[in-house]
């Protein structure tokens, strides 16, 4: 039987992949209009934010945040399994660690450009929809558009 720290490493070399594909799917199915309904804007209004990249930045980060979590969670619950089974391991979640953290920083490219050009598409968006001509973000604007009684 190969040694829990290779077992670990061959389910990471296989797996990792559907973690960054789950959520670059998330990115996809994204809209605009999903992205702001979950902002309450009175607490990005009343912080002072003045700088739309800035409102949609922080939005998507906290959005993503949520998300993220629960992707990994359902990964890592079929890999604990795994090592649960195996069990004995005083090392077992140190040795976890190196192959996830190597692999995971290969696959971060390909979502950090999604992940840009969505932030800059939103950003355009979030501008174009609740900013005035000198660029200062219109509160009633996107308060009204976020509880849906756009005018």
């Amino acid at each position: 039987m190969k040694n829990i720290k290779i077992l670990i490493e061959d389910y990471v070399d296989e797996n990792i992949s559907i973690y960054f594909n789950k959520l670059i799917c998330l990115l996809d199915d994204l809209n605009f209009a999903e992205l702001i309904d979950a902002i309450n804007p009175y607490i990005f209004c009343m912080n002072g934010h003045s700088v739309a990249g800035e409102v949609v930045d922080e939005l998507f980060e906290k959005w993503l945040a949520a998300h993220k979590e629960q992707i990994f969670q359902d990964w890592f619950h079929d890999l604990s399994v795994y090592i649960r089974n195996i069990g004995g391991n005083a090392t077992i979640y140190t040795d976890i660690i190196e192959p996830l953290g190597h692999k995971a920083k290969e696959k971060n490219d390909d979502f950090h450009e999604k992940y840009a050009g969505m932030l800059n598409r939103f950003t355009k968006e979030f501008i174009e929809l609740f900013c005035d001509s000198n660029g200062n973000i219109e509160w009633k604007k996107l308060v009204e558009f976020n509880s849906g009684k756009s005018t």
